[in-house]
């Protein structure tokens, strides 16, 4: 027993090491490194990382005042007044307490380093000397980089502070690619640092989120209370409308900090969105207890609410910062793109022009900037309330179009929502995706998205940066002008899955092709139980699966939308909408006008799986796998489809080794029974291309027609089907038919010359001669084959209601071709004057 006592007592009495202490704080263990360092510095330990780790401890744990009376104890000690990581937090923990006099000078004192008055002694004192160089603006953040911490690195490779200043650099001016290069590297090191797995993760989640959760996850195994990585973890969960969940995360945040600014600041936005204005006031003043002037409160909150698409409530906050520091360049970028978004141009480039005159390494307003230069060569079409914004060329190609589709929108979706929008909505159809990318994220990249609505603006993808992609650009605009009238009636105040679902929906109801639809991967998803619960839906957009769970999130809610249509009508939805506006949760809306949570949920379950049940339903839509069936075998294939004849893989494989063997009597009763179990086969190796195929090789034009209509009832965006139709039914001289079809192609593809071709050419044959002029002229806009014959067509077609302009055109046929007979004569009879009744009538 006496051995045990005494074996405790000197276990008790032995001081943790400098090592053991630095541990405790890497692990989140601060209140241990806080006793550690206090008992050395008690005992008069001499080592200056005691008094370092004590005040990052404090800082950590938001003792703002005790850190900064601590740093000026310690600045009554000559080492400290020489050592560049001290003086940095001395500025950290003076900051934080609104103390920018003394902040300042310490960033003052550190920057003398650069003057040759103090000496660059390690490698660790030119890392901290750049992070004050940054800090006061004083000098270009591309230099810093190259002639400080990229030198630090050429010479340590591995030097943990360099490696984190620069992915934090990268991360601050949204250089992402640089920011995951960087932090991927340093984690090669220091596998189990929290700082660096954060980083790592931060850079993912602005550029791939997929990508975020594992270096997250490790981040918070290697520290539990490491409150960046927490801090992430709430707007992770306020980006996916998780609430209380986000609630919860900055609870636990405040237990380890309970004064830090950041976590306050997201606080104060979720009680913003959330309709809690008293809270929201609170909270901010909690993010603001000691520095009262922190511009970084009042920016992330902004950015967070335009995040939630309320970016007058955004740009409030980022002037709100500017007032606290009026040279705070993420407030400034921030507010001229809440400006941008909010049509309010002037002021959002002219303060994008600001921010990168101060900054020039920000890739967020270098790629603005690049915009605004492009922008200067677009048109504007200022009709119906509408200022739409496009390249010159595609502007004269469907300009016209574009605006009269919008103007149907809003008249149909003003009447049908009650609301109606009050001055201009912006719209803008960019033909470069990166153009897109950046005028809506900031970036280039935005990959998947067509469209985006920000209230009244629309920034959208021109058919011209969609080539690969099956996108009818009308059911675009149609989409996104919906989103226009929600989020209008709703004050922007709406989950994202309900906006989408509502403009899914109603592409849906203008279209039977439009939209997303049923496919049997979405089946699939339904029947196997991988539908996202109702409160969680806007979940499903922020992390999926896969590129498919993105768009089985579209279609998803969408079908919610249908139900509650259909079981609760039209008006449930505008009802919804406009509790939504008056900043009632979404699930208290819905049980408003619809039902209880859990019994809707229950509904639309039975509802979503009777619809999975009844497509295809007597069709194998399973593809086997190469183990039960080897796909380059042809007879291993048949004798897979004779042991499974309703397999839709097994058909359509062998049909397509049947077609391509040119053996079409065979392939055309297996191909009709694939339609006849599976009807809405869309998309290239649809069985319907393959029938039609069949029956016009074995001269069969009626049974091709039939088919070649048949599939064409099911897609959106087929521009070969749309085209080949046309040939058949201008063959026929059935105009109506091709008139329809030329208005398919076009709605697909209005940058092609085929719809603008049979538009003409069906104007021309039914004697409407009005009608040919718009098409023809595109034509020649269009780099034409025979610009000579375009120019005498419209000549002909103008000759009796603009002599003018029809013999600048045959002028221009003659210039290419001189010896054109029939262009000389029509050029003879323009010349001639009009007998003076003659003249009149034309006038």
């Amino acid at each position: 027993m006496l051995l045990a006592l005494a074996c405790l007592a000197l276990g008790q009495a032995r001081a943790a090491t400098l090592k053991e202490a630095r541990e405790f704080f890497a692990i989140g263990e601060y209140d241990q490194a806080i006793k550690a360092s206090g008992e050395a510095i008690a005992a008069k330990e001499y080592d200056s990382g005691w008094r370092l780790l004590l005040l990052r401890a404090r800082l950590a744990t938001g003792q703002y005042p005790e850190a900064a009376r601590f740093a000026t104890e310690l600045l009554d000690d000559y080492r400290y007044r020489y050592n560049a990581e001290a003086l940095w937090l001395f500025h950290l923990a003076y900051e934080a307490n609104g103390d920018a006099a003394q902040a300042t000078q310490m960033l003052q004192v550190i920057l003398q380093f650069i003057n040759g008055r103090r000496t660059l002694s390690d490698e660790n004192t030119i890392v901290f000397l750049g992070r004050a160089a940054l800090k006061t603006k004083a000098y270009d953040p591309k230099q810093v980089k190259e002639n400080l911490y990229d030198r630090v690195l050429k010479s340590d490779p591995d030097n943990r502070e360099a490696l984190l200043a620069v992915g934090e650099l990268a991360l601050a001016k949204r250089d992402f690619k640089l920011a995951g290069r960087t932090f991927t590297r340093a984690i090669g090191h220091y596998p189990e640092d929290a700082d660096l797995l954060h980083g790592l993760a931060k850079a993912y989640a602005e550029s791939d989120p997929s990508q975020m959760g594992e270096p997250l996850h490790t981040a918070m195994f290697a520290n539990p209370d490491h409150v960046p990585s927490l801090l992430l973890q709430a707007h992770n969960q306020a980006d996916a409308e998780q609430y209380d969940a986000a609630n919860g995360i900055l609870k636990a945040i405040f237990k380890v900090n309970p004064h830090h600014a950041a976590s306050w600041a997201l606080q104060a936005a979720l009680h913003t969105v959330r309709n809690e204005p008293s809270k929201a006031e609170a909270a901010r003043a909690n993010g603001l207890k000691y520095w009262k002037t922190n511009p970084l409160v009042d920016h992330e909150i902004g950015k967070k609410l335009s995040s939630k698409y309320l970016f007058a409530e955004g740009a409030a906050h980022q002037r709100q910062a500017l007032k606290f520091s009026n040279d705070y360049i993420p407030a400034k970028t921030q507010l001229a793109q809440d400006l941008l978004r909010l049509g309010e141009d002037e002021e959002g480039w002219r303060l994008a022009g600001e921010a990168h005159e101060a900054d020039g390494y920000d890739v967020t307003t270098f790629n603005l900037l690049t915009l605004h230069d492009s922008l200067k060569k677009y048109v504007t079409i200022d009709r119906n309330g509408f200022l739409l914004r496009m390249t010159r060329d595609e502007s004269a190609l469907y300009g016209d179009e574009a605006i009269d589709l919008l103007t149907e929108a809003r008249e149909l979706f003003s009447a049908k929502y009650d609301t109606q929008i009050e001055g201009p909505v912006i719209v803008e159809i960019f033909p470069e995706k990166k153009d897109f990318a950046v005028r809506t994220f900031g970036i280039p990249g935005g990959d998947g998205y067509m469209g985006i609505c920000f209230g009244k603006l629309i920034t959208a993808n021109s058919p011209k940066s969609l080539v690969g992609f099956q996108q009818n650009w009308q059911s675009l605009l149609w989409h996104e002008y919906c989103h226009v009238i929600t989020l209008q009636k709703t004050r922007n105040k709406m989950p994202r899955w309900f906006s989408e679902g509502i403009s899914v929906y109603e592409e849906r109801l203008r279209h039977s092709s439009w939209g997303e639809q049923m496919t049997p991967e979405y089946r699939d998803f339904i029947l196997n139980g991988e539908m996202t619960p109702l409160e969680r839906l806007s979940m499903a957009f922020l992390v999926p699966k896969s590129p498919e769970h993105m768009q089985f999130a579209y279609y998803q809610s969408s079908l919610v939308v249908e139900y509650l249509v259909e079981h609760f009508g039209e008006a449930c939805i505008s009802n919804i909408l406009h509790d939504l506006g008056q900043g009632v949760f979404i699930n208290i809306a819905i049980e408003q006008h619809a039902a209880p949570l859990a019994k809707l949920e229950e509904g639309f379950t039975a509802f979503a799986t009777g619809l999975a049940k009844a497509f295809a339903p007597e069709a194998d839509l399973a593809k086997p796998t190469p183990l039960e069936v080897n796909p380059l075998d042809k007879n291993a294939i048949v004798d897979w489809l004779e042991a499974n004849p309703d397999n839709i893989w097994a058909l359509n494989t062998t049909c397509a080794n049947l077609v391509e063997e040119e053996n079409y009597l065979e392939a055309i009763p297996l191909l009709e029974r694939s339609i006849r179990l599976h009807p809405r086969q869309r998309g290239g190796g649809s069985p319907y291309g393959m029938l039609a195929r069949a029956h016009r090789e074995l001269g069969q034009p009626e049974e091709e027609l039939a088919v070649l209509e048949q599939w064409a009832a099911i897609e959106d965006a087929a521009t070969k089907l749309y085209g080949r139709l046309m040939e058949i039914h201008a063959e026929r001289e059935n105009w109506p038919a091709v008139d329809r079809l030329a208005k398919r192609f076009f709605s697909a593809n209005p940058l092609s010359p085929i719809g603008h071709r049979y538009m003409a050419l069906t104007a021309q044959q039914t004697g409407n001669t009005e009608a040919t002029l718009r098409p023809l002229k595109r034509l020649l806009l269009l780099d034409p084959a025979d610009p000579v014959d375009l120019h005498f067509r419209l000549a002909t077609a103008l000759a009796d209601r603009s002599p003018a302009e029809a013999k600048r055109h045959v002028l221009q046929a003659l210039e290419d071709a001189p010896r054109f007979r029939a262009a000389q004569k029509l050029l003879t009879r323009l010349a001639k004057p009009k007998p003076p009744a003659e003249e009149a009538k034309a006038q």
